[in-house]
Order: C-alpha cells, then structure tokens, then sequence
C-alpha cells in the first residue's frame, strides 16, 4: 500500500516543482486578478466540456495546475496571512484527478479544496465546496 501511495506522489511531486518556480507574492492584487482572467479566456478559447464530471483533460490540466495554483497561494497568503503547505496542494492534485483524499482535523482540506475550485471556475463549471 505505501509504495502505490509513493508512485503517486511523485508525479505529482513534479507539478510541485513547477509551481514552486512561480512566485507571485510580490504581485498586487490587481495584477494577481488579470492573471487570472487571462487564465481564464485561455482555458475558455480551449473550449472545454462546461459539464460538471467530465474530468479535464490531463493535457491541458498540465498546462494550467503550475500558474493556477501559484495564484492561489499567492491570493491565500496575501488575503488571509497563510501559508500553503506541500500537503495541501498534493490533496488538490489528487482531487483533481477525482481521488478521494482524506486529511486530518486543522491540515486545511477547505484551502485544498479552493485549488480545485478555481481550477473548475476557469473553465467555467459550477463549484460546491463540503468538508467534513
């Protein structure tokens, strides 16, 4: 079991590298929400499916997980004064992917939850958000 667990996360590990390399932290928030409709016209001139449930195509997850999540962390930690922690962005991943992912009581599963969320608003789907 904790070989599969490790296979998966180095893929993912690799992601963590590209995002790592963006840093918006310096960028005004103004800058920061021109970006992100920038991102957004990008995955919309794509045109992918609007349906909730039909997963986006790896392809084109690839291309936008590194900047779309530097934007959130950088939003997250000027807005709220947090850090974003590897093991957060790790769950988002996964979520991406459709996984169920469980983390512990205060590891901040909403914070992993709004990676996935802008993800599905730039290409224009509904988003719900439950923890438990």
């Amino acid at each position: 079991m904790s070989r599969m667990i490790e296979t998966n996360l180095k893929r993912y590990k690799r992601l963590l590298a590209s995002i790592e390399s963006l840093d918006y932290h310096e960028k005004m928030s103004s800058e920061l929400l021109e970006r992100a409709d920038q991102l957004r016209q990008m995955v919309r001139v794509i045109n992918l499916p609007t349906e909730p449930f039909r997963p986006i195509p790896d392809r084109i997850l690839r291309q936008i997980i590194p900047e779309a999540f530097a934007l959130v962390r950088a939003v997250v930690q000027q807005e709220f004064g947090w850090t974003v922690f590897e093991s957060q962005m790790l769950a988002a991943l996964a979520m991406l992917e459709g996984r169920i992912v469980e983390l512990d009581t205060g590891e901040g599963k909403t914070l992993a939850a709004v990676f996935v969320a802008f993800i599905q608003s730039l290409a224009g789907r509904g988003v719900h958000v439950l923890t438990f």
